[in-house]
C-alpha cells in the first residue's frame, strides 16, 4: 500500500488542532508533519460544551487508570488531545441525566432501559489475589444485563505491537472454572507457533482481559463493546492501519462468536452519532453535533499544490508540550518560523 493511503497518529492530531483553528471538516496534513504530543492546557477543556467536571471526575478518580494524574508534573493522560477516555466521556456523559433514555443499537441488538453508568469501572475479575483488574471505559447496567465499553481513538495509529501477553493467570482460572466458552479459546490465537502475536493493531489481549471482567459482573446478560473511531474519509477502510484494524477486528470477533456469556460487539463511534441524530429529541441532536464539530474529521492524504503544511495559528491559541505552556507571541526567535509545530492546547 502507498504511503499516501497511510494515516499515523501525528497526522490526526494535527487534523484535529486544524479543525479548532479553521473550523473545517477537510483537513489537508503531510506524513511529515513534525508534531510533539499534544495535550489540553485543562481536562475541563477536552470534552465537548455541556459536559462538566462533576459528571465524571469522580469516576476517574476513582478508576485505577491514572487519568487526571500527572507525575513528574506531566499533563494527564485525559489531556491528550485524543484521549479515548475524554472520547468517551464527551459521547457518553450528558446521558447520565436522561440515561433511562440512552438507546444503543448494536446491530444484532437494542440495548436500552439502563438505570446506571460509570467512567473506568474497575471490573473485577474471580481471579485470587489479583492486584490489578480490568479498567472498562463505560459501564452501563440494567437490572439484569450489563454493556461494558472498551473505547479506543487512535492508540493504533501508533504503530500498532504485537507483544501484549495475557498473564498465565487467566488461563488457571479458566481451566479451574472449567470454562467452554469460544473466549477460552481465542486465548490460543493470540499468537502463533512461533511465538508472534497474530494481533498487530487490535488489541485482543486486552478484550480477552475484559472478558474475565465482565464475566464475573453477576448479570444475566452480558455485552462487551468495543467502539473504536476512524476519520469521515469515504475510503477509511482503505487507509493503513485501519484497513489492517478492522481485519483483525472481525477475525477477533468471528472467533469469539457464539458465546453464550459474554456477547460480544464492535461498533465506530462515528455509527454510533449518526443512530443518535436520527432522533427527534432536540438536545440528543444537538449533542451530536457537538460531537462532531470536535471530532468528524476528513483527513486529505495528498498536499495540494502551493498549500501549506500547518495554517498559521491563531494568536490565542496555546502551545502546551511536557514542558510547559507558552503562547506564540511572547516567544522570542532569533531564525524564522517553522512550520513544524511543536504542542497544541485546546
Amino acid at each position: 500500500m502507498k504511503e499516501s493511503k497511510s494515516l499515523n497518529r501525528k497526522m490526526v492530531e494535527a487534523a484535529l488542532i486544524l479543525k479548532q483553528i479553521n473550523g473545517e471538516v477537510y483537513q489537508n496534513v503531510p506524513h511529515d508533519v513534525n508534531l510533539k504530543h499534544v495535550y489540553c492546557a485543562s481536562f475541563t477543556n477536552n470534552v465537548v460544551n455541556g459536559v462538566t467536571a462533576d459528571m465524571f471526575c469522580s469516576d476517574l478518580i476513582h478508576g485505577d487508570g491514572g487519568e487526571l494524574s500527572n507525575p513528574s508534573g506531566m499533563a494527564p493522560k485525559f489531556n491528550s488531545i485524543t484521549s479515548s477516555a475524554a472520547l468517551a466521556v464527551s459521547t457518553f456523559a450528558p446521558w447520565k441525566a436522561r440515561i433511562r433514555q440512552l438507546e444503543i443499537d448494536l446491530g444484532s441488538c437494542l440495548l436500552s432501559g439502563f438505570n446506571t453508568m460509570t467512567f473506568e469501572h474497575i471490573a473485577t475479575t474471580a481471579i485470587p489475589h489479583a492486584l490489578k483488574h480490568p479498567n472498562l471505559d463505560v459501564w452501563l447496567e440494567s437490572d439484569d444485563t450489563v454493556l461494558a465499553i472498551e473505547c479506543k481513538f487512535c492508540e493504533y495509529n501508533g504503530g500498532g505491537s504485537s507483544n501484549h501477553t495475557l498473564h498465565n493467570a487467566y488461563k488457571r482460572l479458566a481451566d479451574e472454572l472449567e470454562l467452554d466458552s469460544p473466549w477460552v479459546k481465542a486465548m490460543d490465537h493470540l499468537r502463533n507457533s512461533k511465538g508472534v502475536g497474530n494481533y498487530r493493531f487490535f488489541d485482543a489481549t486486552q478484550m480477552l482481559r475484559h472478558y474475565f471482567g465482565v464475566a464475573n459482573s453477576g448479570k444475566a446478560e452480558k455485552h462487551l463493546l468495543y467502539l473504536y473511531w476512524h476519520p469521515e474519509n469515504d475510503d477509511w477502510r482503505q487507509i493503513r492501519p485501519f484497513s489492517t484494524h478492522e481485519k483483525e477486528l472481525k477475525d477477533f470477533a468471528d472467533r469469539v462468536a457464539g458465546s453464550g456469556d459474554v456477547h460480544f460487539h464492535s461498533l465506530s463511534f462515528n455509527q454510533l452519532w449518526e443512530n443518535w441524530s436520527l432522533t427527534n429529541n432536540p438536545d440528543v441532536q444537538e449533542h451530536v453535533k457537538l460531537l462532531k464539530k470536535k471530532y468528524s474529521v476528513v483527513i486529505k492524504l495528498k498536499r495540494q499544490k502551493g498549500e501549506r503544511n500547518m495554517a498559521q495559528r491563531q494568536s490565542h491559541f496555546r502551545l502546551l508540550t511536557m514542558h510547559g505552556r507558552s503562547t506564540p507571541q511572547s516567544r522570542k526567535r532569533s531564525t524564522p518560523p517553522q512550520r513544524s509545530v511543536s504542542g497544541g492546547s485546546c
